[in-house]
């Protein structure tokens, strides 16, 4: 039976608290704090201060600094029909709140705008733009009785409120009046750096605002926001500085030009941003990420993957299965990574299990083959002879690959019955591999055996910062050379593809056997030889 869709409360008559809604004689004649106290902006969480935890859903609470960094940036002066600043940036360390101020601003300015106004919010990705401050615009429409679809909102007024990815194409001819940006770090390359810039305040509407919420950037990367940044704060934030001080907020970090408005703040100031909370957080982020999200600094996108006492914390198991013929997981379904190069890099194979009762990650073999300049890489009696072996000792459940390649070789396995699943080394997939990994050794949940080829190429590995994640990289000696990593990435795959089976269990089978009293259920083995001798 279908479950009914539950019923969204919605607000009565919310229009009658805003003067001259229906023909918006005046716009915005009612202040962003104004509506804020009489209105209100719904969220999916509220803090309750009786209890120091986060309570249900109700309406936002803004901390004194913020009512009047907001009342000060978005006062609307009805004579000129102008914003004080067209450029808002918002900067502050993580667990501020900031989305949901940028979401709250987005709902109030889509109440007091003339009819039928623009409105964007733009991030990194669509994904990204629907996933944060459009789901906080989202949870208030549905409750004010918008039309609320995928991507967009629409007001009764005709106003709307759309997500866009950072794509140039996409905005073009757009008639904007606000544009909500969400983690202007992110933009990194000129397509999206197009975008920002055809996502200008419009000079044909006096009113028209952008509004930016994001943490600090990378050095020599995120150029955009550094450019904002460098120029926005005061010389007392950064040596060249073109901000000025403004007396009625001389005791925040805020600062003003003649377009811009920019509070970037390194301090926490909320009551949940506590130091155990903080203690956590150092005990489990690199040390660049933690000065970037807790403490808003500027760092470099490349720094080493895992520290070298992590990974030898990591090395607990007394030695690979192949060598240890008793260990204690032999018998778990197996997970190979592969990763393969025929002139340069390494070929690697390597083997996981997933432990259920934790959700730990178990490596029972590797092989590592490093190819010289006279003797290339030989797939057929390497990967496939190695690959063939393993699958007369194990249970594999799936052999993950690059298929750039080793495409023929795992598409010859593939059909001797080997689990063979391609898994492209994109961007995005080799940061959801890199990340995992990194999650698994900083929680304690991976096991490994000592090997000291191994342990090299993991603390060759750099974690190259993108949008999403942190993406596993190689790094460089002085001569440029590539140091080996291709372990690491092995590893990763395989350990990515493990936690996303989350060990699920072989498909059982009935042997019946009609002349003996011998019917049974057995695993099923996912190779050819599945009823070979044990």
């Amino acid at each position: 039976m279908a479950r009914k869709k539950p019923e969204i409360p919605v607000e009565e008559d919310f229009t009658s608290f805003l003067p001259g809604y229906d023909n918006k004689i005046v716009p915005f004649s009612v202040s962003y704090l104004d509506w804020l106290d009489t209105c209100g902006f719904h969220v999916n969480q509220t803090w309750d201060s009786e209890k120091d935890t986060w309570g249900a859903s109700g309406k936002i609470i803004l901390a004194d600094h913020q009512r009047r960094i907001l009342s000060y940036s978005l006062a609307y002066d009805e004579n000129t029909g102008r914003f004080p600043y067209t450029t808002i940036l918002y900067s502050c360390i993580k667990k501020s709140g900031k989305t949901a101020l940028a979401a709250s601003v987005g709902a109030w300015y889509s109440e007091q705008a003339p009819p039928g106004s623009e409105i964007y919010v733009l991030a990194n990705d669509l994904e990204q733009a629907e996933g944060r401050i459009m789901k906080d615009i989202k949870f208030h429409a549905l409750r004010r009785g918008w039309d609320v679809t995928q991507y967009k909102i629409e007001l009764p007024n005709g106003t709307t409120i759309q997500s866009l990815a950072q794509s140039y194409k996409s905005v073009a001819g757009a008639r904007h009046a606000l544009t909500l940006f969400d983690e202007l770090w992110g933009i990194q390359q000129e397509n999206t750096r197009r975008t920002y810039e055809e996502m200008t305040p419009i000079s044909t509407i006096p009113h028209s605002l952008r509004f930016i919420a994001t943490y600090a950037g990378y050095i020599n990367e995120s150029d955009l926001l550094w450019d904002l940044y460098s120029t926005g704060v005061g010389e007392d934030e950064y040596e060249g500085g073109q901000g000025q001080t403004i007396p009625e907020l001389a005791d925040l970090p805020c600062w003003k030009t003649e377009h811009q408005f920019t509070y970037w703040d390194s301090e926490p100031r909320l009551p949940w941003q506590t130091e155990q909370y903080y203690r956590e957080q150092r005990a489990t982020l690199r040390p660049a990420a933690y000065l970037r999200l807790h403490e808003n600094q500027w760092v470099t996108s490349k720094e080493s993957f895992i520290a070298p006492e992590v990974w030898d914390a990591a090395c607990d198991s007394p030695n690979s299965s192949l060598l240890w013929k008793d260990h204690p997981m032999r018998l778990y379904p197996v997970i190979i990574g592969v990763d393969g190069s025929i002139n340069h890099d390494c070929t690697v194979v390597v083997g996981v299990v997933y432990e259920p009762k934790d959700g730990s990650i178990h490596e029972l073999f590797h092989k590592i083959w490093t190819p010289t300049k006279d003797s290339p890489m030989d797939f057929d009696v390497t990967i496939e002879s190695f690959l063939l072996e393993m699958s007369r000792w194990y249970k594999i459940l799936e052999v993950t690959f690059d298929p750039a390649h080793i495409h023929q070789t795992m598409t010859r396995l593939k059909q001797r019955g080997l689990p063979c699943e391609p898994l492209m080394q994109t961007t995005g997939n080799m940061t959801r591999v890199g990340q995992n990994l990194y999650d698994l050794l900083v929680s304690r949940k991976f096991h490994t055996y000592k090997d000291d080829e191994a342990r090299q190429h993991v603390l060759n590995t750099v974690a190259q910062a993108d949008p999403n994640g942190f993406r596993l990289v190689k790094s460089t000696s002085n001569n440029r050379v590539h140091k080996p990593v291709d372990y690491t990435i092995a590893l990763a795959m395989a350990a990515y593809r493990a936690v996303s089976h989350g060990g699920v269990e072989f498909e059982p089978i009935y042997i019946s056997a009609p002349f003996a009293d011998m019917n049974s259920w057995r695993e099923k083995k996912n190779v050819p030889w599945m009823f070979s001798e044990d």
